[in-house]
């Protein structure tokens, strides 16, 4: 077929020819955006104890003038973060005794390797230490702690300040160790699964038929798991439980607590804390033939009533 003679001279209209060139031109802006290091700015971050009224001053980097990363190293000093480095998993955890915060290697939105020093979100770690967060443009941002002496450090032996925790229940609602706290003392279980592990399934039977026992002598109760909300909510449904079954899906706390184990599975475990969150009563279950009996945990709980 042969064209028309005038189709062969045909040529664009200037104004698609501008539009085109337009949109090239966007296209390379755009992907030289994309591949672009991103601008890191040092600043400071302030951290404002309101019961005591002093502030602390943390190196801070500000990247691309929206996200806000604190100096690692500083925080877990003068914030008295404890920091919890598993060898199996891309994983760090932000432990104090407000909660405990996962924070992943690999992802770059949450930490940050500037000069070989380790930076994280100021966010993450005011979640961790229970504190407000106030971005700021041209600084680190700054933290406002209304009760400084949830910083102290933390632990996990009897005497110590218990690693705090914020999980999802099976509803999804999420369940602070504070909030607990400050009903009175709280009694916290670790278990491997309802399903297939005894001493777990009869750990968790047992501390849901005494809860009301538990509630007169003045304790909540919180059972910590490692799967999803959902499956937890299955436990719930077929063995009538009424007992808040909290998600530790990436095994922060459990690591926090020590009693982390393999995946997601911890050691069956107890403990007892006081209304200020110190650890006064704790058992770890070696097997089947340890049954987990109610009578010496109650009797840790009666005893801080005396």
């Amino acid at each position: 077929m042969t064209l028309p003679h005038h189709w062969n001279n045909w040529r664009l209209p200037r104004a698609v020819k501008l539009h085109r060139f337009l949109y090239a031109v966007c296209c390379l802006l755009l992907a030289a955006g994309l591949t672009a290091a991103p601008r890191v700015t040092e600043t400071t971050a302030m951290v404002h104890c309101v019961d005591i009224d002093s502030t602390i001053e943390l190196s801070a980097l500000s990247v691309n003038k929206q996200t806000s990363f604190i100096n690692l190293n500083q925080a877990t000093g003068l914030l008295r973060i404890q920091i919890i480095v598993p060898d199996e998993l891309p994983l760090i955890v932000l432990a104090t005794s407000a909660h405990c915060v996962p924070i992943f290697l690999e992802d770059q939105n949450s930490y940050l390797d500037y000069n070989g020093v380790p930076y994280v979100r100021t966010d993450s770690v005011a979640s961790a230490v229970g504190c407000e967060f106030h971005p700021a443009k041209r600084s680190g941002g700054r933290l406002v702690c209304r009760n400084f002496h949830s910083l102290d450090s933390i632990g996990t032996e009897i005497g110590d300040k218990a690693p705090g925790f914020c999980l999802p229940n099976t509803d999804g609602s999420m369940i602070r160790s504070l909030d607990l706290l400050k009903q009175g003392n709280l009694v916290v279980a670790f278990i491997r699964s309802a399903d297939w592990e005894p001493l777990s399934r009869d750990l968790l039977l047992r501390l849901n038929s005494n809860r009301e026992n538990f509630q007169e002598a003045g304790a909540q109760i919180a059972v910590i798991h490692g799967y999803a909300p959902d499956v937890a909510a299955k436990w719930r449904d077929s063995l009538k439980v009424e007992l808040p079954l909290l998600s530790d899906d990436v095994s922060a706390v459990m690591r926090a607590y020590g009693i982390h184990q393999m995946a997601q599975l911890p050691n069956s475990s107890v403990f007892v804390l006081d209304s200020e969150g110190v650890i006064r009563y704790k058992h770890v279950y070696g097997d089947e033939w340890d049954p987990p009996e109610m009578v010496p945990i109650l009797e840790a709980v009666r005893a801080l009533r005396e």
